[in-house]
């Protein structure tokens, strides 16, 4: 079941890198996707022993955290961004 979920998350991920990399209006910023793209594809399997280290609490505790900081960012977004379509929080992000 996980092998499948990876699988279609790493067909998203494709998808949108490829859908950047045609589609995208600066294409500068586009090509900066590729080597970071290549830098975590060689670097994450690289953390896998230190993530199968931490404990259940550990794991809990650090997704929360990342949970917090993103919603944190989001109400940052709507206090100093002007209400346009253009800065709506989905599209900042995006």
């Amino acid at each position: 079941m996980s092998r499948g979920l990876a699988w279609i998350l790493v067909a998203c991920l494709v998808g949108g890198l490829v859908s950047n990399l045609t589609f995208s209006q600066n294409w500068v910023t586009s090509l900066a996707l590729v080597p970071l793209t290549l830098l975590g594809w060689w670097g994450l399997p690289k953390l896998a022993p230190v993530i199968d280290r931490l404990t259940n609490r550990q794991v809990a505790l650090l997704v929360g955290f990342g949970m917090a900081v993103m919603v944190l960012l989001q109400m940052a977004v709507l206090k100093w961004l002007p209400v346009t379509v253009y800065h709506d929080p989905l599209r900042v992000l995006d």
